[in-house]
């Protein structure tokens, strides 16, 4: 099962080529652990988690753009074994909005196959730790 890393409304995304995954539009600033694993990748704008299955979950926080580091404060490093729920990274939403830098969360599976069924939540409204998928 991997949760919302964020609260805030969802929009579903299919059809992001080898990955599938959905957008939030964040209400707040934290970004939290979705699932318990490893963090494979933790710069700029984008955080990997792999999880005990194999699944790598790639949390990105807006768009990619020099300088990103000035809103966005990553709290975790690369081989760092992780909690679902875990405080992953800070952002400054309010100083992006302000300069209109688009601050939606993409949390995809990055290495998802078409062999595997993923149900993913219908809820509109998301609260941190609901559920997003299940693999199954």
């Amino acid at each position: 099962m991997i949760t919302s890393p964020v609260s805030g409304s969802l929009e579903i995304n299919e059809g992001l080529g080898s990955r599938y995954g959905m957008t939030i539009n964040p209400s707040t600033g934290k970004i939290y652990a979705p699932t318990n694993g490893v963090v494979e990748f933790a710069r700029n704008h984008s955080i990997i988690i792999k999880n005990k299955d194999g699944f790598r979950i790639q949390i990105q926080v807006g768009e990619q753009i020099e300088k990103m580091d000035q809103f966005i404060h990553i709290k975790t490093q690369e081989n760092t074994m992780v909690s679902r729920g875990e405080l992953l990274a800070v952002f400054d939403r309010r100083k992006m909005l302000g300069k209109n830098i688009h601050t939606a969360i993409d949390i995809s599976i990055c290495n998802y196959q078409s062999n595997t069924e993923i149900l993913k939540s219908t809820s509109r409204n998301l609260k941190v730790g609901d559920n997003l998928f299940v693999i199954i």
